[in-house]
């Protein structure tokens, strides 16, 4: 429930992209500009790996972003619940004809990938949502694509609170409830260093 929750609310604020850019307008006119020609994202997907298999699966259009999942750490923080330090990663896949090098025909069409790159970062680091604490980016770097196009990854790094175990366990009421105590067996203590304290 965690994951799909985070999953959504992301993937909602990329799509909301063209919000932010008229945000920044008011702030920047001169970062507006820049980043007002860069192509909205047109596919989102949980990340497995999808540009390894370009003729295996099936084609999606492009620029893309996959997102995917890592815990850092996790600690318990009582019975059932736990902090997850998560990394969240953006596979930014971008597949372009256009060449970057100086005085190429298209350069601008192409340099607006680094751009795409700029503002995710810009839409995301600092920002906390719902489902998850505030953002902090940690990471862009190449990724091998294979050839098939450019393939960026923006890692960023959070905090969330897991109470999804919680919530699928009841307590009942016992204040009128008769509880009979009798004695019996006391089970062989196994292992020395529990989970939790009891």
């Amino acid at each position: 429930m965690i994951w799909c929750n985070i999953y959504k609310e992301l993937s909602a604020r990329i799509m909301d992209m063209r919000k932010m850019l008229d945000s920044v307008a008011d702030l920047s006119p001169e970062l507006a500009e820049e980043l007002a020609a860069v192509p909205d994202v047109r596919y989102i997907d949980l990340w497995h790996e999808q540009t390894d298999y370009l003729e295996e699966e099936h084609l999606f259009p492009s620029p893309s972003v996959f997102i995917g999942f890592n815990t850092l750490d996790i600690s318990d923080i009582g019975i059932l619940a736990q902090d997850i330090d998560l990394q969240i990663d953006l596979y930014v896949f971008w597949e372009t004809f256009s060449d970057t090098y100086n005085d190429a025909v298209m350069q601008e069409n192409a340099l607006n990938y680094l751009n795409l790159l700029t503002l995710l970062g810009m839409m995301l680091h600092g920002k906390s949502g719902t489902h998850f604490g505030t953002l902090r980016r940690t990471h862009v770097g190449r990724v091998e694509s294979g050839g098939a196009g450019n393939l960026y990854r923006i890692s960023f790094e959070c905090k969330i609170r897991d109470y999804t175990t919680m919530e699928q366990s009841s307590q009942v009421d016992m204040k009128n409830k008769e509880i009979n105590v009798s004695a019996g067996i006391v089970p062989e203590i196994i292992d020395n260093n529990p989970l939790y304290d009891v």
